[in-house]
């Protein structure tokens, strides 16, 4: 796909000749096309190396999987085709020596330089997929080379909310409202809470990809249950295949439930509850990272099929 012609197109159509209005919109279009790249949650060091590595020509994309660094890339390529200044940064930390962690654009408009993140704990991807506010499309601001940002409303004229997504989200704020008054049992309404998300998550059928879906759905669950949403949780994937599971699990009256967002069809993702035999699969013919709120002992309580972990 020559990237640089769609979105030119689509300005032109739009009318759009404000630099930060344009900016602003490149970045909701990354967020609208591109999905997190699952791989770099379960890559080895070589393999985090390429990626962060891997060279782009917006002129002819051949993934919609991107990282920080890729989607960095992505942006200041754009913006450079679009005559918009802009400098890729990057973030270190004293344990990962000269290794950058993260990366993100600035871009300077006016004598402003404005911070531009779509991937900062992946907040942005899911939420321009769903149709919800921004943190960071431009939304801060600086003099340049100074080094506090201030907040920044224009990009309010960019963005439309998902009024469909909007209405079905309260639809299900009423529903666990109602349940959180009439239930004493956390237990249950936990488990009540995880019924109504799936119902929720199934209904909606937005293509988020693995990691904005499985962010999305914490993101709901902190929302409705607190940091109870923090239940024993634990990450399958298959990287031959491209094929990623998350998998949560949780107690309600001495017996064991399990909800899994996974790839339904080869097409969308889902996230529904499973029987034990689909989690033992899964532990028998995945190998598996645990989510990083978790410790290893933790294992043992999962489930009595014999295990080995696998950490990258």
């Amino acid at each position: 796909m020559n990237l640089v012609e769609l979105l030119k197109e689509e300005i032109a159509k739009l009318g759009l000749t404000n630099p930060l209005l344009i900016a602003q919109y490149v970045y909701k279009r990354t967020g609208e096309l591109f999905q997190y790249d699952p791989l770099w949650l379960f890559a080895s060091k070589e393999e985090l190396s390429v990626l962060r590595k891997k060279d782009i020509d917006v002129y002819n994309i051949e993934s919609f999987n991107l990282t920080c660094f890729s989607w960095s890339k992505i942006y200041h390529q754009l913006l450079t085709a679009l005559n918009i200044p802009s400098d890729i940064k990057y973030i270190y930390r004293k344990e990962n020596g000269n290794i950058p962690t993260h990366a993100y654009v600035e871009v300077y408009i006016d004598n402003k330089a404005y911070l531009a993140d779509l991937t900062a704990s992946y907040q942005d991807m899911f939420r321009i997929k769903y149709g919800m506010d921004t943190y960071y499309n431009l939304q801060l601001s600086k003099k340049p080379y100074s080094d506090t940002y201030t907040y920044d409303n224009d990009s309010d004229t960019v963005y439309q909310r998902n009024e469909e997504i909007d209405k079905k989200l309260m639809e299900l704020a009423d529903k666990a409202h109602k349940a959180d008054r009439e239930m004493d049992d956390l237990e249950e309404y936990t488990y009540l809470i995880y019924q109504y998300v799936s119902e929720f998550f199934n209904t909606i059928k937005v293509d988020t990809g693995y990691v904005v879906g499985v962010k999305y759905i914490q993101y709901l669950l902190k929302r409705f249950l607190g940091e109870a949403y923090l239940m024993q949780n634990i990450y399958f994937y298959d990287k031959e295949r491209g094929i990623y599971v998350a998998v949560h699990q949780l107690l309600v009256d001495g017996a064991m439930h399990y909800f899994a967002y996974r790839l339904k069809d080869g097409d969308m993702y889902e996230f529904k509850e499973i029987s034990k035999d689909e989690v033992d699969y899964y532990f028998m013919f995945y190998p598996y990272k645990l989510s990083h709120d978790l410790n290893v002992s933790y294992l043992s309580s999962f489930n009595n099929v014999d295990k080995k972990v696998y950490n990258q």
